[in-house]
């Protein structure tokens, strides 16, 4: 599976993933750059929620141009410990992959509270 950030340049992202296409891997998005460990805390869940739901849709149109598809989404760093734990980002987390796509699936840690939150919202 190649796992892929929002990280500029695009045409690196491209070569990467019609490379990982051509060798059969699906494609994740790991999540983590919209939010940073010093500037989330702050955050209201609403802006959560929109920042991973921005990040989101402009990864799928990135690999949409190239004929590819987001099977997983799967939060990194700060923000996967942080949503395994606290209830208020686990769930603007959730709403924000939920609100993204249909389809996707959202990858934790199972037992976290991420993970229950995400599976109430049919994302496990």
């Amino acid at each position: 599976m190649l796992s892929l950030r929002y990280d500029p340049p695009h045409g690196e992202l491209a070569r990467r993933a019609l490379s990982a296409v051509r060798r059969g891997e699906r494609i994740e998005v790991l999540l983590d750059y919209p939010l940073s460990g010093e500037e989330a805390p702050r955050m209201q869940s609403g802006e959560i929620r929109d920042r991973v739901r921005f990040h989101l849709r402009e990864m799928a149109r990135l690999t949409q141009e190239l004929g590819l598809g987001i099977r997983h989404a799967r939060p990194e760093g700060w923000l996967a410990r942080t949503a395994a734990r606290d209830p208020r980002i686990a769930r603007a987390l959730a709403h924000g992959v939920q609100a993204s796509f249909t389809g996707i699936l959202l990858r934790t840690e199972t037992g976290s509270l991420l993970a229950r939150e995400a599976r109430r919202l049919g994302l496990l």
